[in-house]
């Protein structure tokens, strides 16, 4: 019996854990978020540019499952999503990323979009290199930078000039 207690104990304690590294993981990115804003809101002074508009709005993205955690990280039948919210402004709207988890296990299970703002578009690319990749950007202008969100690792978001990738080999 008491063999059957403990390892029920570690059972349930290394599921809490497991919970607690996939928040703690989120936290930490968002930490790392409000450092990057810091040094993105020094390099707008001096240069106002879509690329760094995009990569702000990307970093507070993710400082927001710190900050408004009931808005960001939701809990529905079995699962827990992790929502990414970028505001492209009132014309246009919202993108939504999602991340989502199996609630029991914590285990990955891929990422979904719930919302694309108008005027932009989702682009899945058939190439080696970037079929790991969901990538959002301006249908009618390759000029414009586009937001990049890997499908494999939710940390791996980034900001990247369109024309140059659809022009890379």
């Amino acid at each position: 019996m008491k063999k059957y207690i403990i390892t029920l104990f570690i059972f349930f304690q290394c599921n809490l854990c497991m919970a607690q590294d996939i928040d703690l993981l989120w936290k930490a990115r968002a930490i790392k978020a409000v450092e990057n804003i810091e040094t993105l809101q020094k390099e707008m002074k001096n240069e106002l540019s879509l690329e760094l508009r995009f990569k702000s709005m990307l970093e507070y993205a993710y400082t927001a499952i710190f900050t408004t955690p009931d808005i960001t990280v939701k809990e529905t039948q079995g699962t827990l999503g992790y929502h990414l919210i970028l505001n492209f402004g009132k014309d246009d709207g919202l993108l939504d990323v999602v991340y989502t988890y199996r609630a029991r296990t914590y285990e990955y299970l891929g990422v979904r979009i719930d919302l694309i703002p108008k005027n932009r578009s989702l682009l899945l690319m058939n190439n080696i290199q970037l079929n790991d990749f969901l990538i959002f950007g301006d249908p009618n202008n390759i000029n414009e930078p586009a937001i990049i969100f890997s499908k494999s690792n939710p940390f791996g978001a980034f900001v990247v000039d369109l024309d140059e990738l659809l022009n890379s080999p």
